[in-house]
């Protein structure tokens, strides 16, 4: 039996049983709590994909929007909009009242749709009701101005929102798919928002995402607690984000994030600490998942500190002729430069062939003869001249597929390498954005590149490049058919910093 701690002792004598028994029964709850957050926030980690459970809101929401940008002084070439936020202050003060039911395992699909459906929308009634002259828990926000708005780079179009009377159903689009996704429950269980935190619910409308990938990479700006994606691509269903889960953490990031010192972090100690659980509950990455397929109107959540994540590539990974060349040069500088030498003189010389085989001009003591096929094969493929794309069927004869992940490792980690296009500089590291603190006046801090895989580790198994694993999923989109989607960050903001919000 542990002894008792003196402090319970101390309130004891100055209070009585009933005070400490009440003192107890909180740290019980806190400590049950904690263990609920982490475990949570653990399963929340994996991209969850579902329908969306506001189906007709979205719908009505987003031909709104179309409607208001043929309308603005808003070129349609613009293909991403803030459409503001919605504040949540508070959560009800009663245990019960936001608590999900306990489901059971015999339900059926249809029963557990009905179910959520059902408890999705009572839990949005308590979290949007006024009680008399109470401020409200929530409120949209049109999101416009500085102070603590980390909006994207996309046009500031919440006051249009505003004036269109949209706000309401920004609000009930966005809340309806945190409670359907559990991250309400979790608010619940981490006792967020609090004294020092409040929870600010961002949203952009992307009307056309490029649909080749960019890289992996982060959202944010160290503020989200959780990424959704509720995507609106009606007739076609789509492919979630590929992604890596609980990849190598950021030293530079986590120092700006995870702060252990009060003034400097950017996130709660509540989601600091069940992070950090998650993390040594999921273990090390050995895959570039791929979630599966999104419905039409359905949605993608995560935590965008537990992933990296990328739009979907189609093709094969693959390294150009010049980054091979680059490759040759750095880590086999000798045979490199002796078959180029070779080549050139068998192409200047006047001797047939027949008499002096290319063999007979190339060194034997940089290049065995049994290597030489290859590496003709190889100076053929990295000239410069020759812009071609190679993927690891290319490699094939003459690379293992192993080797080629560490090919393509290796050219990816290139200060210089691209990242557009499926490039290779996107497959080897995430780019997270600077972080922008939640205080007045606060600069940005510098962006970060970070491997994907741990130092040392075996190449992550991509999923999409397993036939078996895609068979079923829908492929790329009709190049007529935007890969359209809202996009919401559900983001904390210290309380003291909150009344920058419009």
């Amino acid at each position: 039996m542990r002894p008792v701690p003196s402090d319970v002792l101390r309130v004891q004598a100055e209070a009585g049983n009933a005070t400490v028994s009440r003192w107890l029964d909180g740290q019980q709850l806190s400590v049950q709590r904690s263990k609920e957050s982490q475990d949570l926030l653990t399963r929340l980690a994996v991209p969850k994909i579902r329908e969306g459970p506001a189906i007709e809101v979205q719908t009505t929401l987003v031909s709104a929007l179309e409607d208001l940008i043929r309308r603005g002084e808003v070129s349609e070439a613009t293909t991403e909009f803030c459409i503001g936020g919605v504040v949540l202050d508070r959560l009800p003060n009663s245990e019960t009242e936001l608590r999900p039911a306990t489901r059971t395992q015999e339900d059926s699909k249809e029963e557990d749709k009905k179910r959520r459906d059902a408890e999705t929308g009572e839990i949005f009634t308590r979290l949007t009701q006024q009680k008399g002259k109470e401020t409200p828990m929530t409120r949209f926000t049109p999101l416009s101005g500085g102070g603590t708005v980390a909006r994207s780079a996309g046009v500031d179009f919440g006051p249009f929102v505003l004036g269109g009377e949209l706000g309401s159903l920004v609000v009930e689009n966005s809340l309806k798919t945190m409670i359907d996704a559990e991250q309400v429950e979790y608010l619940r269980l981490a006792g967020l928002p609090n004294s020092e935190w409040v929870i600010l619910i961002e949203l952009h409308y992307i009307r056309s995402r490029p649909k080749d990938m960019a890289g992996f990479h982060k959202d944010t700006r160290g503020q989200s607690l959780f990424v959704n994606l509720n995507y609106h691509m009606p007739g076609h269903r789509t492919r979630g984000p590929e992604h890596v889960l609980n990849p190598p953490p950021s030293v530079d990031h986590d120092e700006q994030v995870l702060s252990d010192k009060d003034s400097n972090r950017t996130l709660p100690a509540e989601f600091s600490d069940d992070l950090r659980h998650a993390r040594k509950e999921l273990g090390a990455p050995s895959r570039i998942e791929l979630p599966g397929d999104v419905p039409e109107l359905g949605y993608v959540a995560f935590v965008d500190e537990a992933i990296h994540h990328a739009t979907p590539w189609f093709g094969h990974r693959y390294v150009t002729a010049k980054e091979f060349s680059a490759y040759l040069t750095r880590h086999h500088p000798a045979k490199f430069a002796e078959i180029s030498r070779a080549e050139k003189q068998y192409e200047n010389s006047l001797v047939p062939a027949y008499f002096s085989p290319f063999n007979s001009y190339v060194k034997h003591s940089i290049i065995s003869d049994d290597e030489i096929e290859t590496w003709r094969r190889w100076h053929h493929m990295a000239t410069p001249a020759n812009d071609r794309r190679y993927t690891r069927k290319d490699f094939a004869p003459t690379i293992p597929s192993e080797e080629f992940d560490e090919v393509l490792h290796d050219v990816g980690a290139q200060k210089d390498a691209p990242r557009a296009r499926g490039g290779s500089g996107g497959w080897h590291s995430a780019s997270i954005p600077g972080v922008k603190p939640s205080i007045r006046g606060a600069t940005v801090t510098p962006g970060v590149r970070s491997p994907i895989r741990p130092d040392g580790s075996k190449p992550l198994v991509r999923t999409s490049s397993q036939s078996d694993l895609t068979k079923g999923l829908p492929g790329q989109l009709p190049e007529d058919v935007p890969r359209r989607f809202i996009r919401t960050w559900v983001r904390a903001v210290p309380r003291e910093a909150a009344h920058d919000i419009p």
